[in-house]
């Protein structure tokens, strides 16, 4: 263990980041020997290109171990796993993943930087793998949802998602609205507001604004403290159609 407090700065609005450091953190914590972001690069005399960067490689007595990471949200809907603002699709996540960052790690380049940064994979193998954490949104409503990839295991973290036209299909309980630093975990919360209010203030939110709201639905424990159950995402009402 290290003797240094570790400390975690979660400035960053890109959750993907977040998740970033927590794995660092809590490998520093651990005092687990770790490289983090090693960028890969190649080009000389000044026309330097960069092919991308390795976010953890953990040296291993018979390997170094090359680990990607991944903090995703994604929408079922007919033909594919759509990230809520619809710039993100799961398809090609899980391509550039396969097909880049993975084997990026066995490129000369990326064999000479670990090199640099001593890790030797010449005497040992390196070891790609994906990591990737996250909720899919299956639907609540009548349409056709896209199958699940094979990459994903029927286990994943399972959430339910709707149109803001559709808020009769929330359950009754009690809800908790979701700010987006809390979409990393499921959370506990010192309230939760019922349905109707939930209703009320959607309708409300969505006259104004178009980003997707992601909720969920708490139960209350012995401690007084709310704990969710299960989480659903609520986009506007035209969110599948939209192409913007």
């Amino acid at each position: 263990m290290t003797d240094t407090p570790v400390t975690m700065d979660f400035q960053s609005p890109r959750l993907g980041f977040c998740f970033e450091q927590l794995w660092q953190t809590g490998f520093e914590a651990c005092g687990v020997e770790h490289i983090s972001n090693l960028q890969i690069q190649t080009g000389d005399n000044g026309a330097v290109r960069t092919l991308g960067e390795l976010d953890l490689l953990l040296p291993q007595k018979d390997q170094v171990l090359h680990i990607e990471l991944a903090l995703k949200f994604y929408l079922g809907v007919k033909d594919d796993w759509i990230g809520p603002n619809r710039r993100d699709l799961l398809s090609r996540k899980l391509a550039h993943t396969f097909e880049h960052q993975l084997p990026l790690a066995q490129t000369p380049e990326a064999m000479r930087a670990m090199q640099t940064a001593g890790l030797a994979p010449d005497q040992r193998p390196v070891t790609s793998v994906a990591i990737m954490r996250g909720c899919l949104f299956h639907p609540a409503h009548e349409i056709e949802c896209a199958d699940l990839p094979s990459e994903i295991s029927p286990d994943h973290w399972r959430g339910y998602w709707c149109p803001a036209n559709q808020l009769e299909l929330l359950p009754d309980g009690d809800w908790y609205v979701l700010s987006k630093p809390d979409w990393i975990s499921p959370v506990l919360s010192n309230f939760a507001v019922s349905t109707n209010e939930l209703r009320l203030y959607l309708n409300c939110y969505f006259k104004h604004l178009r980003t997707p709201v992601c909720v969920a639905l708490m139960m209350n424990n012995t401690h007084r403290k709310w704990y969710e159950t299960v989480r659903w995402m609520i986009v506007p009402s035209d969110w599948e159609t939209n192409s913007d």
